[in-house]
């Protein structure tokens, strides 16, 4: 909260007023790991984020990103680099899910650019049961798993200009991206029972 934000600069490599949130059940990282869950599994992440300044100003000769809104990512189990075995197997259903909400108040004046690399303003939210990561993995659903993703935007009545000639990514995007099993890059073996519940 604040009158003006400004963000300036001739090698600026973030001006980023995003809010993030990140959620893991299990998550392995590098190397080759061996996850698995037998009893309750609830991952959730949420991010909210609420501008309520009468402007922002966000431009940079060499600015890497300038972005405004809320970035949510969660995951049941996660294998990262490395071959991978991820087995679910919960005795009651499992939950994964990722939320987004980001508001700009009515008359918020905007401005991106002149070189931003990526000026967007966005609510991103993934959810994803079972991801492998690169690699060679193994990925087993032998459970019921429900995942869900949601994204809001509001953007008001608010006044919002993306200007400069290099600027590589001037858009206002809204995703959710809901998956069971993901098997990423790799060569991956995928094994799933009909019980999966996705939703967005």
């Amino acid at each position: 909260t604040a009158d003006a934000v400004t963000g300036l600069g001739a090698a600026l490599t973030a001006a980023d007023l995003s809010a993030t949130a990140e959620a893991s059940g299990l998550d392995g990282g590098d190397g080759n790991d061996g996850l698995g869950v037998s009893g309750a599994l609830s991952v959730a992440s949420r991010a909210t984020a609420v501008y309520t300044a009468s402007s922002f100003t966000l431009a940079g000769v060499s600015a890497a990103q300038g972005t405004l809104g809320a970035n949510a990512a969660s995951w049941g189990l996660r294998g990262g680099t490395g071959a991978n075995s991820l087995r679910l197997q919960s005795a009651s259903a499992a939950t994964v899910s990722a939320e987004t909400a980001a508001t700009l108040l009515s008359n918020t004046r905007v401005g991106l650019g002149a070189a931003v690399g990526g000026g967007a303003i966005a609510a991103v939210s993934r959810a994803t049961g079972l991801e492998g990561g690169e690699g060679a993995d193994d990925l087993r659903l032998l459970s019921a798993l429900t995942v869900f993703a949601r994204s809001e935007l509001d953007l008001g009545g608010s006044q919002i200009a993306f200007a400069g000639a290099a600027a590589g990514e001037a858009t206002g995007l809204v995703r959710a991206t809901a998956r069971g099993l993901n098997g990423a890059a790799g060569t991956t073996a995928l094994f799933g029972q009909p019980q999966q519940n996705i939703g967005n």
